[in-house]
């Protein structure tokens, strides 16, 4: 099958941009050991920073406004734990038992957002997705209606990469689709047409949020020489410009479209060693047998400062740094959570949050609630937890139901 027709269009006028010289600029051998020595490192980074992701969370999003709420929410909205509750009772005991739903227990409480009257926002996502929650459609699981710059932002980039798409073709160089750049564009396209919140959607968002480097390299050395055609310049820096103005109005969104803790390299790492992956596993096999300078995979640009043999080498390690700093400096400037992005919630190691929250006195729990004296002074251990480890859990659950009891 013959592609000449993706690549036969490519000015070879512009220096260094195809042809057999700019092929030639590194030797075989060079191209294949910095290939063998950086794709299996990355993986390595890949497989050590997935080992260490945090579980993700998300905020709840305002239907009206389309923003994310704040990040507590009032205990009236968390009642539903108590229509879960299983008072299996042994006929020779008083205490409940299975005071709460396994998937219950993922819910985090502390003495202070207790005394607030407010909770931590982590969602029961069986709750939401059965419809049992009060305002459940507000909830992951449930599609939610767009907003206006959302859907603004939609059209105007999905035409802008159409007619993009359009120009190639005419120009006979489709094989140019195949830059970062443009795989980014779709992304965002995708991030910005979902409307059901998923942790797909987040891992997405997080993974383009480390390609920024691209629009931004693209203002400082723009390269629209070889845009021959009328108005094809103007769609490079509207397609570019949209590329920095899309993940800016996610993140402001909130919702799905968060970002881990500023001191989380996880994301990062991750992020950046796909897109090395991608650098020399996919574009320097295609860019090499039709000599077409995909993304200066071939050859360095002529405004390159480390222009020279090591060029690629010094582009890792120098876009590392930038791919980061440019990542976090919007995720500082723009999040409007500020909370949850200097330190998450503590997880352990199941995945499941860490109650911290010290067991209560009874008087307190007298004081305070309206509960039984029978349901909260139960601390002696029973059959089912015989062990100081259960009776500690079960005094646990029995410190969060009777935090919860507090709506009543």
């Amino acid at each position: 099958m013959q592609f000449n027709w993706a690549y036969d269009g490519v000015n070879g006028s512009v220096p260094r941009n195809t042809g057999p010289e700019c092929a030639d600029y590194l030797s075989p051998s060079r191209k294949l050991i910095e290939t063998i020595i950086t794709i299996p490192l990355c993986l390595i980074a890949i497989k050590c920073a997935v080992s260490r992701l945090k579980p993700i969370t998300h905020r709840q999003l305002d239907r009206v406004t389309g923003y994310a709420l704040s990040a507590n929410r009032p205990l009236s909205s968390s009642n539903h734990n108590l229509h879960h509750m299983n008072y299996q009772r042994n006929p020779h005991e008083s205490e409940p038992r299975e005071l709460l739903m396994p998937h219950h227990r993922e819910r985090s409480f502390s003495s202070a957002s207790i005394a607030s009257g407010m909770v931590e926002e982590f969602r029961c996502q069986r709750c939401s997705q059965s419809g049992t929650v009060p305002g459940a459609r507000n909830m992951p699981g449930h599609n939610l209606v767009p907003s206006w710059g959302k859907q603004f932002l939609l059209v105007t980039m999905t035409l802008t990469l159409g007619v993009e798409l359009g120009f190639k073709f005419a120009s006979r160089t489709v094989i140019y689709i195949l830059n970062p750049c443009h795989i980014t564009t779709i992304i965002q396209i995708y991030l910005l047409a979902c409307n059901k919140p998923t942790k797909s959607s987040t891992v997405l968002f997080r993974l383009q949020m480390n390609y920024l480097n691209g629009p931004l390299l693209a203002f400082m050395f723009p390269e629209t020489d070889s845009r021959q055609l009328p108005l094809e310049a103007s769609i490079y820096w509207i397609q570019h410009a949209l590329m920095c103005i899309i993940p800016v109005f996610l993140l402001r969104s909130g919702g799905v479209y968060n970002m881990e803790a500023l001191n989380d390299f996880t994301w990062n790492v991750i992020g950046y060693a796909a897109l090395i992956i991608y650098h020399f596993g996919v574009l320097q096999v295609v860019a090499s047998p039709v000599q077409v300078n995909l993304n200066h995979m071939l050859c360095p640009a002529l405004k390159d400062p480390f222009e020279g043999t090591n060029y690629r080498i010094c582009a890792v390690f120098h876009e590392a740094i930038l791919c980061t700093l440019l990542c976090k400096l919007v995720t500082f400037l723009f999040s409007p959570l500020p909370s949850p992005i200097v330190s998450n919630p503590p997880f352990i190691k199941n995945g499941t949050p860490a109650d911290t929250t010290p067991l209560i006195s009874t008087a307190t729990m007298v004081s305070s609630t309206s509960l039984p004296p029978h349901l909260i002074t139960s601390s002696r251990p029973s059959s089912r937890s015989s062990s100081p480890a259960k009776s500690s859990s079960m005094l646990q659950e029995n410190n969060i139901i009777i935090k919860t009891s507090k709506i009543d």
